[in-house]
């Protein structure tokens, strides 16, 4: 968001011409009210005006107005004088420059709101203006373009802060203390108050941007101009946080933990130099999903409720006791009824509305309920919605609401009243009458009724009955599928190819398993949900956002699909169900077959996906439309052929006992119409299931993954599973794992004999809900997540049916892991297509080719090159540094993908070729170290004082006026066009860069699989290295792969070729490090003395006693022995060990410690610090080169490459051309290098212990 300019601004409010401000920047270079004031001496700025500035200035020095001119210019010199004064005066006292809720001065805030007015003619109320100081606050964040996310509790109407406010004292005797209420710190009480106030604060937004009194330049169209805070734009913001509040039932924290967020990116765009407008409207595109989730609901312990002696706390309805001076009927309301004739009070709802007035207010006609989100209001008609009042009134439940004529409203108890209003039921017959919403009806029957229908004035007398295909025109599901549950979905490692949007009709949906099984895949769906129970559909409706309810299968039909195929794009059309099994299942002793009435509903799943696709083919709509059908296993044989005759195709079987812990074996049957489920079981499994066909040729599916799914289960009441699931792995059984829940009923008298004796004792206590070998274990692992069957018989006090209801729930359900891996081989049969191209496709298609053309990144190009090193070439480079080691090497198989991967990674050498680049390899070569003078010339730095011999000139001359050094400072070059050299290895990665631009990504990720390839082509040679690690450095590198190192040092012709073989035998710290010669040299400090162990062991002795007369005096003892301890616990170090223990490890006094201490960072970050100075260590290694390294100089020469590049490569910078500074840090870089075992005897650390000196030693390089 850009600043605005304060001297402009300052002649602009006195009214001075553009074309003189103009003549003031680009010629004076004036840009600050410091520039202004101090171009003119205090004593004569009347006179010097005029002969500085406007005299001087082609367009003003002739105007006939001058005068006028030249008392504006003197006005504006003296408010620019005021204020820098008044700056400071307040740095001579300490305070703020700027506190930034003082009010502005009142020109400009009169300036501000004129412009405001002349912009959208509107005049503000008091009750939705800014306060004085809320503009001020808002004004100076906008100019300065550091926007802040402001408080609702903060922001106050311009009546607010100004209300007159009731004195209080209170006396102390001899004085008298005066409060005053707190009113700047008052929270919003309700979601209006809170609406009310976010109103203001972008009122505030869109006057204070008005400073930018023309167009900016816009981020979402680059090359277009918009203003900075729109109105319209801030006001669609405000009605959707009120919008989501008001259909979520939306608690004041929920409301402003989701608008702060969205508030909180808004003003991340916003100090990226993006428009306000803008910033609001893209902040709350990426955070529209976070506002679809409703609020969290509290759950209560029934435990802790049960032992409460207390009833439950309800907040009461307010109740009036008359309307237009009539009474209302007493009796009629507290459900007793009126038994008189002749009642002269009124039968209608005492209860009081939200908007303060009785239920019947309006008049007495009632009003049509629409179960829809579409209104079909006329031009000019309002509609409004107040929260739900319900009152149980005999068999019926009364909603009211209001509307522009509205009256109470009769709701009939319904099994629709889990819906929202989003789940849309369009009626022909009343389509055209004017209708409200309400968030729920009641339950219990199939009307959705209008009470005294007959006095409706707009709405024809008509029993609505649901459903009705004769009303039913459509069934329009508004948005995606979301699970609103507390416990969390099944989590998979599967991922589908294709993830949507397809469009689910579900069939038999009970309490919505399959949509929790989509879910878990990621799929993006909209779904109709068919089920007939209305207990199943309350908990999948309270358990799944946005899913549109049908009651029954039979009169189901595809026709009411039509209006959504025609507005929607789908991949596909899924009809998925698992019809009723009672009567074919073997757990039923009396069922009867294929022919009984239940059965035959499995016929639905076919005859709906046959309707999709002929209604697809009038609509001229090429999907696929898949179907799937699920039963149990162990049904009559002519029920199988049935079944595998009109779904036409065989059944795959999934056995959920293999999962580890049910036993629920069921059948699939799918397909699309012309190509069955088996046909891609065949082909693709998901990872961790085998199949396999058994002598009826029925493909049988299996988990075989590491862990049971779920991996863990804890069980109430101390209740263990009488069985091991890890043991279940891989079965085909149905005798393992915990039986299936069914339905509740008398079961007969005698047990099954597979029951054990306990499990037989239950099954008689509980009157033999369930079949006995079900009561073995009372757990479900079906994986549906527990919290959704919260909503079934929610307060119910008969416990007892409450676990029945739930038990019969998820007996019903699908097996969700199975159901999961059925979709995954069904999904396959959608036809892999790519997107419509993008119509810029061919323009950035031929921008692509132009920019890789002639260089390494031009296909075929690295392909072509000659004189590369082949896999054969690289295996035996890497043998040659691991000959000290007699590696017995295995035998590797070059294929032609190796090879490939080989020659894509010397992609660097090739551009080094191109380029004719003098180098005798082709890595890093470290420039700009070897050439400091250079690099430090380049970036305005120096080595020395001014008067030294290595001092660069000046470059400005000293000794000029202020206003001379400005316009000498302006011709100087840019610190970013310097002449730093840079590395061959960052000159490719900018080239990368400008050639692929935003399609680097793609260029990257090719690179990382030829790595991956080759590194999977050397696991075996690393596995062999690694098994040749001694203890100490295996503990420190067991998931090193020294190979794959030394192949990526000789693929980029790097000089350090052992950096593999050291991750073998461990680093050498001790006398001569070892070095690629690349860096710059350095002379060694220290000869290379004649025998270093004797060396060593000298120093030993006055080391170790120095040291532990040291410790017990350190500071920061207990901080070192924390981290010491930590250490050792995550294997980075052994320990901790005595001076004796020690002494009988190495020798007495053969080693040689090194004292701890702790550095405490400026940020107050603690750093444990080896001190390898004090005892000699340091003495007895040294270097032959060194690397130093100064920050600046690599970004700005990386950013003048990258600037030259772009300016040769395009007329105008492209928008994804932008330069993002960042550092990569390896993670603890010291602890995964090992060390050599053998001098292990200088790598003891000392600290101090509570009671004495302990040591530790480290297989690893220290810090130090």
């Amino acid at each position: 968001m850009a600043k605005s300019n304060e001297f402009r601004r300052c002649l602009e409010e006195q009214k001075l011409p553009e074309p003189l401000i103009a003549w003031c920047e680009s010629t004076l270079g004036i840009e600050t009210l410091s520039d202004f004031c101090n171009i003119v001496t205090v004593n004569g700025y009347e006179s010097e005006l005029d002969v500085v500035i406007l005299s001087a200035c082609e367009d003003t020095k002739a105007a006939p107005n001058k005068a006028l001119l030249l008392a504006r210019l003197r006005a504006a010199w003296r408010a620019a004088r005021a204020s820098i004064l008044k700056i400071e005066a307040r740095q001579k006292t300490g305070q703020p420059v700027d506190d930034l809720d003082d009010p502005l001065d009142p020109a400009t805030q009169e300036n501000l709101l004129d412009a405001w007015r002349k912009r959208y003619n509107l005049e503000l109320p008091v009750h939705v203006a800014p306060s004085d100081t809320l503009l001020g606050r808002v004004w100076r964040e906008m100019q300065r373009g550091t926007v802040t996310v402001i408080g609702i509790d903060k922001v106050r109407s311009l009546f607010a802060a100004n209300r007159p406010q009731k004195d209080r004292f209170l006396d102390l005797g001899s004085a008298k203390l005066q409060l005053r209420p707190d009113e700047d710190t008052r929270a919003a009480q309700s979601v209006a108050e809170y609406y009310q106030r976010l109103r203001v604060l972008c009122n505030a937004y869109t006057i204070a941007g008005t400073f930018n009194w023309f167009k900016v330049d816009s981020k979402q169209l680059p090359g277009t101009k918009v203003f900075m805070a729109p109105l319209g734009v801030l006001l669609d913001y405000c009605a959707a946080v009120l919008r989501h509040a008001t259909d979520s039932n939306a608690t004041i924290e929920w409301l402003k933990v989701r608008d702060e967020q969205c508030r909180a990116r808004m003003v991340e765009l916003a100090r990226q130099q993006w428009p306000l407008g803008e910033a609001f409207s893209k902040a709350y595109q990426e955070q529209e999903l976070m506002w679809q989730q409703p609020p969290s609901r509290k759950r209560v312990d029934p435990e802790l409720h049960a032992a409460s002696d207390s009833p439950p706390s309800s907040k009461k309805a307010r109740t009036a006791k008359e309307l237009k001076g009539r009474a209302f009927c007493k009796r009629w309301n507290d459900q007793r009824g009126c038994t008189k004739e002749d009642c002269q009070d009124i039968h209608a709802c005492d209860i009081l509305l939200a908007i303060g007035e009785a239920a019947t207010a309006h008049g007495g006609s009632s009003r049509l309920v629409s179960l829809g989100g579409d209104s079909a209001l006329e031009d000019g008609e309002t509609e409004y919605q107040v929260p739900r009042v319900v009152r149980q009134a005999g068999q019926r439940r009364l909603g009211h609401t209001s509307s522009s004529n509205g009256g109470p409203l009769e709701v009939d108890r319904s099994p629709m009243w889990p819906l929202k209003p989003r789940l849309a039921a369009v009626a022909k017959s009343l389509a055209k009458a004017r209708h409200v919403q309400i968030t729920s009806a009641g339950h219990d029957s199939e009307i959705v009724g209008m009470g005294n229908q007959s006095t409706a004035q707009d709405v024809a007398p008509v029993e609505l009955t649901w459903p009705s295909p004769s009303q039913v025109e459509a069934l329009r599901p508004t948005e995606w599928v979301y699970y609103c549950g507390v416990s969390p979905l099944p989590q998979t490692h599967w991922s589908l190819h294709d993830k949507g949007p397809i469009f689910v009709i579900s069939l038999f949906d009970g309490i919505g398993a399959a949509f929790v099984a989509m879910l878990a895949l990621g799929l993006t769906f909209r779904a109709v949900a068919v089920e007939l129970d209305p207990v199943a559909a309350g908990v999948c409706a309270a358990s799944f956002r946005n899913v549109t309810h049908f009651p029954d299968a039979r009169l189901f039909t595809a026709a009411c699909l039509r209006q959504e195929f025609q507005t929607h794009a789908y991949a596909a059309v899924l009809v998925i169900g698992g019809s009723p099994c009672q009567d074919i299942s073997q757990l039923n002793r009396s069922r009867k077959g294929l022919h009984a009435p239940r059965t035959q509903l499995f016929a639905e799943v076919p005859r709906v996906a046959q309707e999709c696709r002929d209604l697809l083919a009038s609509l001229h709509i090429s999907i696929p439309v898949l179907q799937l059908l699920e039963n149990v296993a162990n049904g009559p044989t002519e029920v199988m052929t049935e079944f595998c005759d009109v779904m036409g195709s065989r059944p795959i079987a999934v056995h959920g006992s293999s999962f580890g812990w049910v036993r629920r074996t069921r059948l699939f049957w799918g397909g699309d119409g012309l190509t069955a489920l088996t046909h891609s079981a065949q082909h693709a499994l998901p990872k961790d299931i085998e199949g396999a066909p058994d002598e009826d040729d029925i493909m049988h599916l299996r988990w075989v993954g590491k862990k049971p799914w779920p991996a863990k289960m804890f069980f109430q009441d101390g209740f263990k599973p009488s069985f091991q699931p890890q043991s279940n792995i891989g079965a085909t059984t149905n005798h393992v794992g915990f039986a299936t829940f069914t339905q509740s009923f008398e079961h007969p008298r005698l047990p099954d004999v597979a029951a054990s004796a306990e499990a037989r004792a239950r099954y008689q206590d509980d009157k033999r809900a369930f079949p006995a070998f079900a009561y073995e274990e009372r757990a479900t692992l079906m994986g549906i997540p527990s919290s959704i069957l919260q909503w079934a018989v929610p307060g119910e006090d008969d416990v007892t049916w409450s676990e029945q209801v739930r038990a019969s729930l998820v007996g019903n359900s699908f097996h969700v892991p199975s159901l999961m891996v059925v979709l995954m081989i069904l999904l396959q049969l959608l036809p892999v297509v790519s997107g419509i191209p993008p119509p810029m496709y061919s323009a950035f298609e031929t921008c692509l080719r132009n920019q890789v053309r002639g260089s390494v990144f031009q296909p075929g190009m690295v392909d072509a090159c000659p004189g590369l090193l082949t896999p054969e070439d690289m295996l035996g480079q890497i043998q040659q540094q691991f000959v000290s080691l007699e590696v017995q090497w295995p035998v590797l198989q070059v294929n032609d993908k190796v090879r490939a991967a080989v020659r894509k990674l010397q992609i660097f050498k090739v551009d080094c070729i191109l380029r004719e680049a003098e180098s005798e390899f082709g890595a890093p070569q470290w420039r700009q170290q070897n050439h400091r003078a250079l690099a430090a010339s380049a970036l305005g730095a120096q080595r020395g004082g001014p008067l030294a011999k290595i001092a660069c000139q000046r470059l400005i001359p000293e000794k000029v006026d202020k206003v001379t050094h400005m316009a000498l400072g302006t011709c100087l070059p840019s610190p970013y066009d310097t002449h730093a050299v840079l590395d061959p290895d960052a000159g490719f990665a900018v080239r990368a860069m400008v050639a692929f631009g935003p399609c680097i990504r793609t260029w990257r990720r090719l690179q990382q699989r030829a790595i991956r390839i080759v590194r999977d082509f050397l696991s075996p040679w690393d596995a062999t290295l690694r098994g040749l690690m001694s203890e100490p450095v295996f503990k420190v590198a067991s998931d090193k792969c020294p190979a794959m190192m030394t192949a990526t040092a000789v693929l980029l012709d790097w000089p350090d070729l052992t950096i593999g073989l050291r991750f073998v035998t461990g680093f050498r710290l001790l006398g001569q490090i070892e070095s690629p010669n690349i860096f710059r040299p350095v002379p060694p400090a220290t000869p290379d003395p004649p025998d270093l162990k004797n060396e060593f062991l000298q120093r030993a002795p006055a080391a170790i006693r120095k040291l532990e007369a040291f410790l017990p005096q350190a500071e920061y003892t207990q901080e070192l022995l924390d981290h010491t301890v930590k250490e050792i616990e995550t294997g980075w170090a052994d320990g901790l060990f005595t001076r004796q223990e020690l002494d009988e490890a190495f020798g007495p006094s053969r080693w040689l410690p090194m004292q701890r201490f702790m550095h405490v960072q400026a940020c107050g970050k603690q750093r444990p610090i080896d001190n390898g100075r004090s005892n000699g260590h340091n003495a007895l290694s040294w270097m032959v080169e060194t690397i130093c390294t100064n920050t600046p100089d690599f970004a700005a020469a990386a950013c003048k490459a990258l600037m030259d590049l772009l300016h040769k490569s395009f007329t105008v910078c492209p928008a994804w051309a932008q330069v993002v500074f960042g550092t990569e840090d390896m993670d603890h870089a010291y602890r995964q290098m090992p060390n050599m075992p053998e001098e292990a005897p200088g790598l003891v650390i000392g600290i101090w212990h509570p009671a004495e000196v302990c040591y530790h030693a480290s297989p690893s390089v220290r810090i130090g």
